[in-house]
């Protein structure tokens, strides 16, 4: 599973110093980037798109590996989850996440993933899966059901990601994010665990020009990085 040569990284805001919430969530959210990424597309997107087998979403150079998430497509028959957990121990990676989700999608598609055990019930079992093998699960919401069903299943934080829909325009605003959070937390009143956002890079560094309601946030990346 080693050998990624490029990924992408989703880094967590705000640090330490800043801090909304003294609840665990991990400070970068890794994912493998195929070699044939689409650069019109946002990396959200992109990696909803069919790829020819999993990759290691974790660079070698990592330093911290028990703060980090490995995104996981998670809508995968392949995927072994034994053996992921394994390698995933192996390196001391703290956390895993169903990045990107089949929540994106609308509910026409998803219903027809369900028929054939790929949709979001899917991803919650072999998240809860990883969880019983000893990681931490960040998992990817995109609507107050599935906060609900992920708070009910267990995990230890929750990224809110815009629907696919919601990209047609550009990048989703900051009033139609904050909107997002605010339905999904009078959802789950009492999560109990960090709900995070994402942030456009533009956006880090000022507070004001952030959706509100978010505990902490993943800022998005800007470009493909080498390991």
């Amino acid at each position: 599973m080693a050998g990624t040569n490029s990924f992408l990284e989703w880094r967590a805001y705000p640090f330490e110093p800043q801090q909304r919430t003294d609840r665990p969530y991990p400070r970068s959210l890794f994912a493998a980037s195929p070699p044939d990424l689409s650069p019109r597309l946002p990396f959200e997107i992109s990696l909803l798109l069919p790829i020819q087998k999993p990759s290691d979403p974790v660079p070698e150079n990592t330093e911290t590996p028990a703060n980090v998430a490995a995104a996981l497509f998670l809508a995968n028959p392949l995927l072994h989850v034994p053996t992921w957990a394994r390698y995933f121990r192996k390196r001391g990676v703290g956390w895993v996440s169903n990045f990107p989700s089949v929540t994106q999608h609308d509910d026409s598609f998803q219903d027809r993933l369900c028929d054939v055990d790929l949709g979001p019930a899917k991803e919650r079992a072999l998240l809860a899966e990883f969880r019983a093998a000893g990681l931490r699960t960040l998992v990817c919401v995109s609507q107050p059901r599935d906060a609900v069903a992920a708070v009910t299943d267990g995990c230890d934080a929750m990224l809110v990601l815009p629907k696919t829909a919601e990209f047609e325009l550009g990048f989703p605003s900051v009033r139609r994010r904050s909107a997002q959070i605010a339905d999904i937390r009078t959802a789950v009143p009492e999560a109990g665990v960090p709900i995070l956002g994402l942030l456009q890079p533009a956006e880090a560094g000022f507070p004001s020009a952030q959706p509100v309601g978010m505990d902490a946030a993943m800022v998005r990346p800007s470009k493909v990085s080498l390991s």
